[in-house]
């Protein structure tokens, strides 16, 4: 009875915790983004000035630097169409958006700083040359940790929610059409069926993982595939094959 209990209690975690992930919309990662350019440059500042000492003459800087660079880096994202994605189901493709994002904003930021606000003298007390360089960094790291932690989270919880029961199924063909029937049958629980393993001829792939599901074999390895595996359905995800192979 506990283990039950303890069981239920943890698939409701994991059905809340996918539930969350799934109600997260841009605005939400825009509010997260201004809260970390509002607090880098402050950041940035201990740690170039190591500790709090002195902290206070720059005060003023601070302020005036956190906030012009907020309003590009925003601006900057926007155009550049970041929250314009939906990262539970981010792609390949969206985390190297995600990337050159980063990068983009991180050169922006010193462009303005070492382009504008240095050379005009529009700060109080010009901040240490360095703190724009080490608040580019944290701005790259945080940036990118917050979708990534979201589309961690979710695979993780798509992959222990369990709350439907499955059918092992194994695939045949290891390409692109294989790895996406894995994405449709870990985003449809409802299907109830799980991949247990593919079965590809390309010798290149064999003993590999896709997406976290082994390469089990070639095509003529499929009695023995379907006994260790224990799977009585093959799905055919191969686009190309003759209908003799079918």
């Amino acid at each position: 009875m506990r283990y039950h209990s303890i069981t239920g209690g943890f698939q409701a975690m994991i059905a809340n915790t996918r539930s969350f992930l799934l109600s997260l919309r841009n605005r939400h990662f825009l509010a997260v983004d201004l809260l970390i350019f509002a607090i880098t440059p402050a950041l940035a500042t201990l740690v170039r000035l190591e500790g709090l000492e002195h902290v206070d003459r720059y005060v003023p800087s601070i302020i005036i630097y956190t906030w012009v660079l907020a309003i590009c880096k925003l601006g900057l994202l926007w155009m550049i169409g970041l929250y314009h994605r939906f990262w539970p189901y981010a792609s390949v493709e969206a985390l190297t958006a995600l990337v050159l994002s980063a990068a983009v904003v991180a050169g922006g930021e010193l462009f303005v700083a070492f382009g504008i606000l240095y050379p005009l003298d529009l700060l109080p007390v010009a901040l240490p040359r360095s703190v724009p360089i080490i608040n580019a960094g944290l701005t790259i790291l945080l940036l990118g940790s917050t979708r990534l932690a979201v589309r961690v989270l979710f695979e993780l919880s798509d992959h222990k929610k369990g709350t439907t029961p499955t059918k092992p199924v194994l695939i045949a063909g290891a390409g692109a059409a294989g790895a996406m029937v894995v994405k449709e049958l870990r985003m449809n629980p409802q299907v109830g069926l799980h991949p247990v393993g593919f079965l590809d001829d390309d010798p290149r792939k064999q003993g590999v993982r896709i997406h976290g599901i082994p390469v089990v074999g070639t095509l003529a390895d499929l009695p023995t595939a379907v006994r260790e595996c224990r799977s009585f359905q093959v799905i055919i995800a191969m686009p190309t094959a003759p209908g003799k192979v079918v």
